[in-house]
């Protein structure tokens, strides 16, 4: 049974593994429809963001090698703490000063630059990490996990780097010919 269904990659990327992350999502637009619920919501999210942050470092430490793959707390709890700590990063990035140095610091140039590629680095990120998985399966040491972590996203970038510049630019100069309703 185990051959027919890899556990990591189930739990990695099956959308009913992640629908407490969707559903957080859901839960803080709606909260933010008032007022009342972000100022409740605004004082607790720096803590529950350490809190969560922290165990998902201490859950993933458990497996140095890497820290993703066979790791029962991070199939069981990790996940599940990274999309809290994303909601509660969400609720200090909307409910703070505009002025407060986390605000500040993502709306740096490397961030913009990010977010403007951000669903083609969604939609391609995939291909690299599978990719240099199976290239870097034998690799052990610090050299071969840092050069994994260093090409993955490095790839990833230049992929959406490339979809952007000769294919989504030249789709959306279409648009002119659509009438929008």
């Amino acid at each position: 049974f185990r051959k027919l269904l890899d556990y990591n990659k189930f739990f990695y990327f099956a959308t009913i593994t992640r629908l407490d992350s969707l559903l957080l999502g859901a839960l803080i637009a709606i909260a933010f429809q008032s007022e009342t619920p972000k100022k409740w919501l605004k004082p607790l999210a720096a803590p529950v963001f350490a809190l969560s942050l922290g165990l998902v470092i201490f859950f993933a430490s458990l497996q140095p090698d890497s820290p993703l793959v066979d790791n029962y707390l991070m199939y069981t709890w990790g996940y599940s703490l990274i999309a809290i700590a994303s909601a509660a990063l969400i609720v200090m990035l909307t409910s703070y000063a505009e002025t407060h140095p986390l605000r500040v610091f993502f709306r740096g140039a490397a961030l913009r630059f990010l977010g403007n590629y951000s669903y083609a680095i969604y939609l391609f990120h995939i291909l690299p990490l599978l990719i240099f998985q199976r290239l870097f399966a034998q690799s052990q040491g610090l050299t071969a996990w840092l050069t994994f972590n260093a090409l993955t996203p490095l790839v990833t970038i230049l992929l959406a780097l490339l979809s952007w510049n000769l294919l989504e630019t030249r789709m959306l100069a279409l648009k002119k010919y659509f009438e929008y309703a």
